[in-house]
């Protein structure tokens, strides 16, 4: 807080301000909109910087979709963890409601097990940066897969529920091109760009 206030940085604590009913005109299982912090709604330009996670409650990985559920009012994040069966469904949908202009998912560190809070920590040693949510987590999720996480052993991450809602939604692609740069020579990182490429069919 002292940085921010001596760079001049308004910090905004969601839970503390004010909120806005948003609705979409597609048909998604929040018929109703959601309610969303009025400060990221109306921001000119929004930045994602998730981590690399699994996350059992959340069907599996915990990435840029699931990061836009901070944004959203905690009256609709409980109906998340109150339906089970559609909870992956509900947080892509999320997505429609708030826009990413970038993201740099941070997968210097990952969790293969448990999260959100704890876990076993495995180091894949990447940055993912996009703009497209769907592609962000498609390709953390490969990589997630070939570090072994646990919750994506036997799963097709272009069909994994939650980025393949998404994807139908329009709310971005699994359909990738992708750029890789080796910055510190790390022999492991052309494997994990080669699974990645298989997976996603790239």
């Amino acid at each position: 807080m002292a940085v921010a206030e001596e760079k001049g940085v308004k910090v905004s604590f969601f839970d503390e301000g004010e909120w806005v009913l948003v609705r979409s005109e597609k048909e998604v299982l929040w018929e109703k909109g959601v309610i969303v912090a009025k400060d990221a709604y109306e921001a000119e330009r929004i930045l994602y910087f998730p981590c690399m996670k699994t996350h059992a409650p959340a069907g599996g990985i915990s990435m840029a979709l699931k990061l836009t559920m901070g944004a959203i009012h905690p009256k609709n994040r409980m109906r998340v963890h109150r339906d089970g069966k559609n909870a992956r469904k509900l947080i892509a949908e999320f997505n429609i409601f708030l826009p990413a202009d970038l993201i740099l998912l941070d997968g210097t560190l990952a969790f293969v097990s448990g999260g959100p809070a704890k876990g076993e920590v495995r180091k894949p040693g990447v940055i993912i940066a996009s703009g497209d949510r769907v592609a962000t987590d498609a390709v953390g999720a490969a990589v997630l897969k070939t570090i072994g996480a646990e919750p994506l052993k036997n799963v097709d991450v272009k069909k994994h529920n939650q980025i393949a809602w998404a994807e139908k939604l329009g709310i971005g692609t699994t359909k990738i091109e992708l750029l890789v740069e080796d910055i510190v020579g790390d022999p492991e990182f052309s494997k994990i760009v080669r699974f990645v490429e298989k997976e996603l069919e790239i």
